[in-house]
């Protein structure tokens, strides 16, 4: 399969994007970020593909179907607007009045995302709270307006893996290293166990390039510290220690 460049997609005619495509790319480019090396040439193209998403949703006249809400009274009193066949409000949220049975009627809601500004979360979180809307990942839809995550997919390095605090943080390696009288190579582990949700030792030993001996080492002597309580996970194939950080 031939890949192509981003103008050859601009170019083309694709159906609309919808809500979940966009969760769908915000989803690969956090996994992606998370995962390929540092100096990973696909990197370079991470936010340039962040750009093309927020051109598409913030383009004039998009907007997501987000919930249906069978409690329209309670929906309008939240919202503090009168009950008519269609609703927009402070036009990042827009209701429209299907019925359903009889008088009875309930709303749909749309997000326009190119109106969407962090004063409307609470707004939005409380819709949902009172719509049927399993299906709608609002979390990782707004990501794309997220500078913190921005910074995630631009973020790279010369060598190894952002997740190696040599790498990105060696100022704060050795730091550590001096308030805790500990050696760089535990210093690296311990901020790892603070700042990652998976230092499992197949991801630390690719992260970090450790010979098996290294890693061992380095875990023993952080396991001896008043740093970390350790602990053995239960029917293990291998009995390998769980550090758990201990919270000062």
């Amino acid at each position: 399969m031939n890949a192509i460049t981003t103008k050859e997609i601009r170019s083309r005619r694709y159906r609309r994007t919808t809500a979940d495509d966009t969760v769908t790319v915000l989803d690969l480019l956090g996994w992606l970020a998370y995962r390929l090396p540092a100096a990973d040439p696909i990197r370079d193209r991470l936010p340039e593909v962040l750009d093309e998403v927020r051109a598409k949703v913030t383009a004039p006249g998009v907007r997501f179907s987000m919930s249906t809400c069978c409690e329209p009274e309670k929906l309008t009193q939240l919202l503090a607007v009168p009950q008519d066949e269609k609703v927009v409000v402070d036009d990042v949220l827009e209701l429209h009045r299907d019925t359903y049975w009889g008088d009875n009627f309930y709303y749909q809601t749309y997000l326009h995302p190119g109106k969407y500004a962090p004063k409307h979360r609470d707004m939005l979180n409380a819709v949902m709270e009172l719509s049927e809307s399993e299906e709608f990942d609002l979390t990782t839809l707004l990501r794309f307006q997220d500078e913190d995550f921005a910074d995630v997919c631009a973020q790279k390095a010369d060598t190894g893996y952002l997740q190696d605090p040599t790498v990105t943080v060696p100022d704060l390696v050795a730091e550590a290293a001096g308030k805790y009288d500990v050696d760089e190579d535990v210093a690296v582990l311990y901020l790892q166990i603070l700042a990652l949700n998976d230092p499992t030792d197949a991801n630390v030993a690719r992260w970090l390039a450790w010979k098996p001996a290294r890693l061992r080492k380095a875990r023993a002597a952080l396991a001896g510290t008043d740093l970390v309580i350790t602990a053995k996970r239960s029917r293990a194939e291998k009995a390998d220690a769980v550090l758990v950080a201990a919270v000062e």
